[in-house]
């Protein structure tokens, strides 16, 4: 025996897609040219401080980027910066 009809709400489009990734990205906190900069910048800096005889991890060169980020952008897209970056410095 059926059960009852029930009315199907209208839940409004998707804004993910199939992989759970948003339809639409927000826009990138940095230019391609600062975000490169600060590629380098990060290079260099890993490299002093491993000259020096100090060890780097992945925090502390994100720290290091937050210190600069946070005097150039909103407090809002500063982590969303520094991935950008990092994006960067991890690419094969």
């Amino acid at each position: 025996m059926p059960g009852p009809v029930v009315e199907v709400p209208d839940l409004e489009p998707d804004p993910l897609d199939a992989h759970g990734a948003p339809l639409t990205a927000a826009p990138a906190p940095l230019t391609t040219g600062r975000a490169r900069e600060l590629h380098a910048y990060s290079l260099d800096w890993s490299a002093a401080e491993q000259d020096a005889g100090r060890e780097v991890t992945t925090l502390e060169l994100e720290a290091e980027l937050r210190t600069i980020l946070r005097e150039e952008l909103p407090s809002d897209d500063v982590e969303a910066a520094i991935a950008q970056v990092m994006t960067l410095v991890f690419a094969v």
